[in-house]
């Protein structure tokens, strides 16, 4: 056998162990992942990607996320962002995908806000158990710092804090609230017709 082939057999069992050793967690386009175990979350995926995921490390994990889906009401297009909402979970050698609830009514939208109910699911089709609640804030939304916010709830409630748990860490603190003005270009392209978002990614890609 050449070498050259050993060497990349050797790579790839590496790459093999090192996989079953982490959590993925998928993540689909109607939701915004913002914090992970009270840090900015290291996401691999594009902007006009369909999914993006999230690598962690076994163990116990906590997200903070939130909901961005459109839908018609009273024959118009609505687009409908949920309070930020937490989930704490443990995770072992697992591939996992973040459902939704779909909604079709503003009523439905409204009954997630009041009380969330979404699930982390394997491969396999099974729920991981997950702890919820909701991510609190009274007064301004506009610029909220979720890092600060979950840390503060984390401390409240007697959560540990984590200090690993995402493959790649980020060193300073950085507030991870998408802006509006992003928030309405996913919109709008996920409204467009093929055409319209072909020329849209052109554009994005010429800046």
């Amino acid at each position: 056998m050449r070498l050259s082939t050993v060497i990349r057999l050797i790579a790839l069992s590496l790459v093999s162990r090192v996989s079953l050793a982490d959590v993925v967690i998928n993540i689909p386009s109607n939701v915004e992942l913002l914090v992970v175990n009270e840090e900015k979350p290291k996401i691999d995926g594009g902007f006009f990607s369909s999914t993006s995921t999230t690598t962690l490390d076994d163990g116990q994990h906590q997200v903070v996320l939130r909901v961005t889906q459109s839908f018609t009401g009273n024959n118009d297009k609505e687009l409908f962002t949920s309070q930020p909402v937490i989930g704490t979970f443990n995770g072992t050698q697992a591939e996992l995908s973040i459902e939704i609830p779909t909604f079709t009514t503003s009523r439905q939208a409204q009954a997630f806000n009041d009380q969330p109910r979404w699930h982390l699911v394997t491969s396999e089709g099974e729920v991981i158990k997950a702890k919820q609640d909701k991510l609190v804030h009274h007064g301004m939304q506009v610029g909220r710092d979720f890092i600060s916010e979950i840390q503060a709830y984390n401390q409240g409630n007697g959560i540990a804090i984590w200090t690993r748990g995402m493959m790649t860490n980020t060193s300073e603190h950085q507030q991870s609230t998408p802006t509006t003005t992003e928030e309405m270009l996913h919109f709008w392209y996920k409204k467009a017709d093929p055409e319209t978002q072909q020329r849209f990614k052109e554009a994005i890609n010429a800046l």
